[in-house]
Formats: structure tokens, sequence, C-alpha cells
């Protein structure tokens, strides 16, 4: 039987495990929206359907505009199809600019920079994030983009490689990677982006 001083001590921790638990950030049914801390706050679109049971996860990166709302309902009808759910994160113009969105901030005025300072390196966190917040168990995932989007993560397979995903997308890219001679250390060559299984192009006549 449970004492006074015991009940006492459970009332008295459970704003602690209340706040515990909400601070945990979930996905819910239908389109919604959340912040992952990826080590700098990142906003994401998110999909789930209905229907959703253990699907893979979708990462869909947004072009130019940074219209990351606009490409989480772009990709609902692949969350629909194969039952997945989506995520679209927003890099905003002001903290994400060219040199650090699509060029991944490997440089910074003409220098390289740390690997670790990268933008590509906010992925593993954001990925892991959205992983718990979907479920307990990790699932396979996915990314797919389009224009600045589609630089971003051919950079990002050439330079760090795919980080885990099953199957990445650069789509309509408005500036292209190519194999270069150098091989700086600590770099995933370039020179094996065409020939990675995970790493298919799609080129178009648009980059918005």
């Amino acid at each position: 039987m449970m004492t006074r001083p015991c009940l006492a001590l459970l009332f008295c921790y459970l704003p602690f495990l209340a706040s515990a638990n909400s601070a945990t950030p979930t996905i819910p049914v239908g389109p919604s929206s959340l912040t992952i801390d990826a080590g700098v706050p990142i906003e994401v679109f998110t999909y789930r359907p209905p229907t959703y049971r253990d699907g893979p996860l979708i990462l869909v990166f947004h072009g130019v505009q940074r219209n990351a709302e606009d490409y989480r309902n772009f990709a609902i009808t692949l969350a629909e199809r194969f039952g997945a759910s989506v995520a679209a994160p927003r890099f905003d113009r002001e903290r994400f600019p060219y040199d650090v969105y699509q060029q991944g901030g490997i440089k910074r005025d003409g220098e390289p920079q740390p690997r670790e300072t990268w933008t590509f390196s906010l992925l593993p966190a954001l990925v892991t994030a959205l992983q718990h917040a979907i479920g307990p168990e990790p699932r396979p995932y996915y990314f797919v983009d389009h224009s600045a989007g589609g630089q971003f993560v051919a950079r990002l397979v050439a330079l760090a490689g795919p980080l885990g995903a099953e199957r990445v997308i650069s789509a309509n890219p408005g500036s292209h990677l190519f194999p270069m001679a150098f091989n700086t250390p600590g770099m995933y060559r370039a020179s094996q982006t065409s020939h990675s299984p995970a790493t298919v192009a799609i080129f178009g006549d648009s980059d918005s």
C-alpha cells in the first residue's frame, strides 16, 4: 500500500514528468509544423497520413523561394501513396543565404570552413529528432528536393555522403557539381557521387 509521503512525493514529480514528455515533439496526423533543435532551431513542416503505420520518412528540401510549407503540401501525394511521413525543413534566407544553403556552408568569402560548421552537419540531428517524433523505432528515410534543394543535396552526398538515406534525389539543380582532381582529407570524394547507388539526378530547365 502506498503511504501518504510516497503519494506526496509522486505528486511533486508529476509536473517534471509532464514537462519532460512535452519537450519531445511529435508529428500529428495531417499537416502540421514543429521546431527542431538541430544545433540551431529549424522550422519543419510535416504531414502524417491518417492511415500511417510504420512507413518511411521523406525529407523534402525546398528551392530558392524558401517555401517549405508548399513543398510539404506538394509531397502529400507521396505520403498518401507510400504510407510515409513527410518533413520539409525551412532554411530561411537570413541564416542560410546562397553560400550556406545551396553550397552547404563549405566556404565563406571564398575560404574553406571547418567541416563541423557545414550546413550538412545539421542533418543527422534533424533526422534523429524527426525519427523520434514519429515513433520509437527507426525507419528508412529518403531525401528529395528541387532547384536550390537539389544543389544542397548534391553537394551533401558528394562532400559528406548520403548520411544513411536509402535513396537521394537531386532534382533540377540550378548549378551542377562535377568531380574534382583533388581529395581533401575527411571529405567524401566528389568523384564518387555519380557512382553512388543512393543518388538519382533529375535535370530540368527551370530553377525556382
